[in-house]
């Protein structure tokens, strides 16, 4: 099998590691204005802080539109909150201060939870991308590939003292989240590559990885999945497959008929240096149950 020449190294790997240095970076004040957010679901729209009640209207008009492009809009999908507006524009045609009730914006039939609420799905994979990026980031530097902080542009303070901005650092967050993407470069096309791949593949497409496929499977976090039940040990050992602990290779149908993956191992908690619990000791991690959805983030469950 020929390779494509693709030379895969610590170099390859530390530039991996510092795209997820940015998602991590711009996740962070993300996730900060998201908890403050979502604290403020329940109370009157004139009980909460000035800057969210800018960001909960931003560029809405009368008798209730919020255009996709407004900060309003931005505000109700990645931070999970909103306003009624047609009662908000009640209030101010009648020339009386707009005492609406803030509330959680979910609209998935199975919504997650946070904080006691329900939310939709963007604010908690932003939440669950920040959490698994910081892991991430220790096992980097552990592995001597990081020694960094991240560093974001855009900080809450510079939000609070203009919610327009947040439409910035939500852009700068998801192209960092999309420089992580397969296909962007070789880096993040290997990771995606060898997430369930036979050992002869891996090495027939990345040739240096002969030699190094240990030392770099270890620093990726690749385990052995499947070992083939033959006699001949050079087969055995080329057809083993190796894969991620957390990658979804398994399924469950839910009371609705549909197949759904398995939500421990699309969150990337089945492996426990990548449980993002305080302790790292998830009900995933200690009983590996197929019946028990992650509980890994603190104040965070899923229901179904």
């Amino acid at each position: 099998m020929g390779g494509v020449g693709v030379h895969v190294d610590s170099e390859v790997l530390g530039r991996l590691i510092g795209k997820v240095a940015r998602v991590a970076a711009y996740a962070a004040p993300l996730v900060e204005l998201q908890e403050r957010a979502l604290r403020s679901s329940g109370k009157s729209y004139l009980e909460v802080e000035e800057w969210l009640q800018k960001a909960l209207v931003g560029g809405t008009k009368p008798p209730g539109e919020r255009p996709e492009d407004s900060l309003s809009a931005l505000t109700r999908v990645f931070l999970g909150v909103e306003v009624d507006l047609e009662e908000y524009y009640i209030y101010l045609r009648q020339r009386l201060k707009p005492d609406v009730q803030v509330r959680r914006e979910y609209t998935v039939l199975l919504p997650y939870y946070y904080y006691e609420g329900p939310i939709s799905m963007i604010p908690y994979m932003t939440m669950v991308l920040y959490r698994i990026a910081l892991k991430l980031l220790e096992l980097a530097r552990v592995a001597g590939l990081y020694a960094g902080q991240p560093r974001s542009g855009v900080s809450v303070e510079s939000i609070v003292e203009d919610p327009q901005r947040l439409g910035e650092l939500i852009e700068a967050f998801l192209e960092a989240c999309r420089d992580l993407s397969v296909g962007v470069d070789e880096a993040s096309t290997f990771v995606f590559s060898v997430r369930k791949v036979t050992r002869r593949y891996a090495v027939g497409l990345y040739p240096n990885l002969a030699e190094r496929l240990s030392e770099i499977g270890g620093i990726l976090g690749l385990e052995e999945l499947f070992v083939p039940k033959v006699a001949d040990e050079e087969f055995r050992r080329s057809y083993t497959i190796l894969g991620y602990p957390d990658y979804a290779f398994e399924y469950y149908v839910d009371y609705h008929g549909r197949r759904r993956e398995l939500e421990s191992h699309v969150l990337g908690v089945a492996d426990p240096r990548l449980c993002a619990s305080s302790n790292g000791r998830c009900e995933w991690c200690l009983q590996s149950s197929h019946h028990i959805r992650t509980k890994c983030f603190e104040n965070v469950r899923t229901i179904g």
